[in-house]
C-alpha cells in the first residue's frame, strides 16, 4: 500500500515474532539473560547457577533438621556472535505495507539469520557435549537404543519436561523405521509414550 508510514518499531516487532517462531534448536535455550547484554560482540554478563546441595536426610530425633548452605555460583557468558542481515530495498519494496513487507522482505531476512543462529548453536552444543554428538554414534536400530538414551537423561536427573533430542536426518530415518517408535505417536500418551 503506497503512502503508508511504517515505523522502525513495527519492523522490529514483525522481525522479532518471525525470528522467534522460526528458531528450533536455539529456541529451546534459556533466554532469560538476553536483555542484560549490551549491543555488539564481546559483551558479557554473569549468569547465576543454582546451588548444589547434599542429599536430604531424616529429621533428627528432637524434630530438628540439619541445615545445608546454598553455595550459588555464577558463570560469565560472553556474546560471541551478533547475527544480522542488511538488504537494499527497491523502490517497489518501499511501497509495501507492513504485512507485505513482512512477507516479502523481513521473513527472508529472518530465515537467513535463523540459519546462522541454528548452525552456530548446533556447533556450540556439539563442542560442549564432550564429543557426544549424533555424528559419533550409530543411528538407533532398536527401541532399546531409545530407552538407553532416556535412561541416561534420567540418571543425570534431567526431568522429562524440557528434554529435547536433536537428531540428524540419518538418525531420524532410523527412528521412523522402528515400529515401536512410530506407534507411540498414536497411543493414549501420544508422542509422550516414549
Amino acid at each position: 500500500m503506497a503512502n503508508e508510514f511504517i515505523t522502525t518499531q513495527q519492523i522490529a516487532d514483525a522481525a522479532s515474532v518471525l525470528l522467534e517462531n522460526r528458531l528450533v534448536l536455539a529456541g529451546t535455550l534459556d533466554h532469560n539473560t538476553e536483555s542484560m547484554f549490551g549491543r555488539g560482540t564481546g559483551k558479557s554478563v554473569l549468569v547465576r547457577t543454582a546451588a548444589s546441595l547434599t542429599p536430604a536426610g531424616d529429621l533428627n530425633k528432637d524434630g530438628t533438621a540439619d541445615t545445608d548452605t546454598l553455595n550459588e555460583t555464577s558463570t560469565e557468558v560472553v556474546l560471541e556472535k551478533h547475527f544480522y542481515k542488511k538488504v537494499a530495498l527497491s523502490a517497489v519494496d518501499r511501497t509495501l505495507g507492513i504485512q507485505d513487507l513482512a512477507k516479502q522482505v523481513i521473513a527472508p531476512m529472518m530465515d537467513s539469520i535463523v540459519m546462522s543462529i541454528e548452525a552456530y548453536a548446533n556447533a556450540k552444543l556439539a563442542a560442549n557435549a564432550g564429543g557426544k554428538t549424533g555424528s559419533t554414534y550409530a543411528a538407533p536400530t532398536t527401541l532399546a537404543d531409545c530407552a538407553r538414551a532416556n535412561k541416561w537423561f534420567t540418571e543425570k536427573r534431567i526431568v522429562p519436561q524440557g528434554r529435547y533430542a536433536f537428531v540428524g536426518p540419518d538418525s531420524e530415518e532410523a527412528l521412523l523405521q522402528l515400529e515401536g517408535f512410530t506407534s507411540g505417536d498414536y497411543g493414549a500418551d501420544g508422542p509422550q509414550a516414549l
